[in-house]
């Protein structure tokens, strides 16, 4: 597909009944107008479509980082922004953890640890175990065929279920 077959949002009529105006207010707004007023490359400098305050990499960068814009309309912002925020755990991570809970399922249970309770110990000396063995240049686990840093992640996230649910021995030395 071309450039020139994709049609340009200007091109593109609104919905029948619409006015055709979006009903929003804020830098990302202002910025994305400001945006998608260009015509082949130049841009408009119309007051309405440039961004007031904020400049287009402002309101780009609050955007990308996940940072809620500074006239935000959605109530529910105020209270999920003290939240955690778990976009921020990388996929590749949470996946590979998830495919060892999945083996850890398959062999014991799934949820296991939840019926009876764990000792630390047993979890923290198989979390390290994985860690050293990938310090010492060994990246997969031989007997699952996955990373021995999944495998640490899936052992610690254990211990923190169990402590969360009281259901742990915790054995530390004192």
């Amino acid at each position: 597909m071309s450039k020139d077959s994709i049609p340009r949002l200007s091109t593109i009529p609104p919905p029948s009944g619409s006015c055709g105006v979006i009903p929003i207010k804020g830098p990302i707004t202002r910025a994305l107008t400001y945006v998608l007023s260009a015509t082949d490359g130049d841009m408009q400098s119309s007051a309405e479509a440039a961004p007031s305050s904020e400049t287009t990499s402002d309101a780009i960068a609050a955007a990308d980082s996940g940072r809620s814009p500074v006239n935000s309309i959605n109530p529910k912002d105020a209270y999920g922004d003290k939240k955690p925020d778990l976009s921020l755990i990388p996929p590749p991570a949470l996946l590979a953890e998830a495919k060892v809970m999945q083996l850890g399922a398959n062999k014991y249970g799934a949820y296991n640890w939840r019926e009876k309770t764990v000792r630390a110990r047993v979890y923290t000396a198989a979390a390290m175990r994985h860690i050293l063995a990938w310090q010492d240049g060994v990246d997969i686990d031989e007997e699952s065929g996955e990373s021995h840093l999944a495998h640490a992640r899936a052992c610690l996230g254990i211990l923190i279920d169990a402590f969360a649910r009281n259901k742990i021995d915790d054995d530390r030395k004192p």
